[in-house]
């Protein structure tokens, strides 16, 4: 079992040849249960979110700026889950097909869509969560500037500068940070 990375300083089998950092469960029927289970939800996940999608943009009577920031926020939120359940099944996909590490550098893109979905979900829910704040208990109207582009330069802007900082120091991969 090889494992890729484009460091040759970073070692990715020990001594034996084993890998430093095993698939859990290859060789066992956990490991099927697990793939299966991860490809279904996110698969389940994708759907739901598209879904949502294509029903806020077609009820909405307005432009999708002049809409609510609640219903904003619905699809800021379903945009992140939609890229990450997608990249994060194609993930497990590619390791119960082929019973291995995701190879470079598909494995380095889907960790960086991992990791900018999952933090961008996050930021989007503190932001969300402030925003109830100020809205029922300060009872004060929330702007998030013309095109809501402080929410978009917090949300999404943050975790693409940490994704290419990670990207350039190899953090990004089967053996890095994801």
């Amino acid at each position: 079992m090889a494992m890729w990375t484009e460091n040759p300083d970073i070692p990715v089998t020990g001594e034996d040849g084993l890998p430093l950092v095993p698939l859990i469960g290859l060789g066992t029927p956990l490991f099927d249960q697990i793939h299966v289970i991860a490809m279904t939800t996110c698969s389940v996940s994708s759907v739901v979110s598209m879904t949502i999608l294509i029903y806020m943009f077609r009820t909405m009577s307005r432009s999708f700026w002049r809409c609510t920031t609640g219903e904003r926020l619905v699809v800021y939120l379903s945009i992140c889950d939609l890229f990450y359940s997608f990249s994060h099944g194609i993930d497990h996909a590619i390791i119960y097909a082929t019973h291995n590490f995701t190879p470079q550098p598909a494995c380095s893109v889907l960790a960086w869509f991992t990791q900018q979905f999952v933090l961008a979900q996050s930021l989007v829910v503190n932001i969300a969560a402030v925003t109830a704040v100020v809205i029922i208990v300060r009872e004060k109207r929330v702007s998030f500037g013309k095109y809501d582009l402080f929410l978009i330069a917090w949300a999404f802007g943050l975790p693409a500068v940490l994704g290419a900082v990670a990207g350039a120091t190899q953090l990004l991969g089967p053996i890095g940070a994801w």
